[in-house]
């Protein structure tokens, strides 16, 4: 089978983890293309040599430019019309748009999938009118979880809802050896982009109510991105400077999340949250606000503990709570490994090649 797919770079993100991932573990036993709209300049993850891959390279300062938009809507439709392939996934809403309006007039399948939900912040009118009037060609739309699919249906009425298929992120191991008996040291930690859906704001507020109780405790930032300095300065603001770490994009994030003791996520909505899988796998209890894409992976009390969203007050009291109870930590660290393994590549693999790419694959 020949499966070629598009999406914008792979620059780090979770879309391009696991796009790169899922070229990386297919190529094995198919052939694979990868299809990328920027440069290679932009590359983080890797590839196998295994999968053959093109980077089409127009930059566009405003992804609805016509011109650039338009020659690279006809490069991509060259490299499919070359390549033939048997399926096409897309990922992300705006190369989904590319790739269906270069597939006009051709009859390839094409799966185009979702890695946030419907309506966040970044989907201007532009984009939705397009999804709405394009999406119709595909064949099959992915997403990540139940509450998106139901939020799609909600959203574009005339979609036909059996073209939509949950597909959850799979859980990706990491491939370094790991110290399982690192000490765990008196800190809490987050992991995510530094952009305002992630909230680290309300994270900050929150470890400063902690901290009056709890004054030998830190607070430890892994990521970057736009909003890092204001998130420095309301740190300044609130005297946490000796406090708080921020220590930008990190790579091996396990290193860190061994030394922490409890793994906070602060943001308003998540596609998935992998990074919730790689907090359990750490074997780190889990306080999250209680927002679509979180709740579809932490049930309160059993794998974790949702508090609701900016409740800060009862977010901090929450994290009180957890680190002085080493009773729950347990339950909730033995409770996330068992959810590990519904999101294993081998089940994930499963749902793709018997729900997705499944022949024949007829436009619905």
């Amino acid at each position: 089978m020949k499966i070629l797919m598009v999406i914008s770079s792979l620059t780090t993100g979770g879309a391009e983890r696991v796009c790169s991932f899922l070229a990386n573990r297919w190529c094995k036993n198919h052939e694979i293309v990868l299809v990328t709209l920027k440069g290679y300049k932009y590359d983080f993850f890797s590839l196998s040599p295994d999968v053959k891959r093109y980077a089409i390279g127009i930059e566009r300062k405003r992804w609805f430019f016509i011109l650039p938009t338009l020659f690279l809507i006809i490069k991509l439709r060259k490299i499919i019309l070359e390549e033939k392939p048997n399926y096409i996934i897309s990922f992300v809403i705006k190369t989904n748009i590319f790739t269906l309006l270069s597939l006009l007039g051709t009859e390839y399948p094409i799966i185009v999938t979702e890695h946030s939900i419907i309506m966040n912040r970044t989907v201007d009118w532009k984009q939705h009118l397009f999804r709405n009037l394009l999406y119709k060609r595909s064949n099959k739309i992915t997403v990540l979880s139940s509450s998106i699919k139901n939020e799609m249906i909600k959203v574009y009425p005339s979609i036909n809802s059996e073209k939509i298929i949950v597909v959850p992120n799979p859980f990706i191991e990491p491939t370094q050896e790991l110290h399982h008996n690192i000490a765990r040291g008196k800190v809490i930690i987050t992991v995510g982009r530094i952009v305002p859906l992630k909230r680290i704001d309300l994270l900050v507020k929150a470890f400063k109510l902690f901290v009056n109780e709890n004054s030998d405790f830190r607070l430890t930032i892994i990521g970057d991105g736009p909003e890092r300095n204001s998130i420095e300065k309301l740190i300044q603001e609130e005297q946490l400077s000796t406090q708080v770490t921020m220590l930008g994009f990190i790579k091996d994030i396990y290193e860190y999340l061994y030394h922490a003791s409890l793994f906070v996520l602060t943001s308003e909505h998540e596609g998935f949250g992998l990074v919730l899988l790689e907090a359990m796998y750490a074997s780190l209890p889990i306080v999250a606000f209680d927002v679509p894409g979180v709740r579809d992976v932490i049930e309160s009390g059993k794998n974790g503990i949702l508090v609701p969203f900016g409740d800060i007050l009862t977010l901090a009291k929450t994290m009180h709570m957890l680190i002085h109870d080493e009773e729950l930590q347990k339950k909730l660290i033995k409770e996330g490994k068992e959810t590990l393994k519904k999101y294993s590549p081998k089940n994930i693999d499963n749902i793709w090649f018997k729900k997705v790419l499944i022949e024949p694959l007829a436009k619905i």
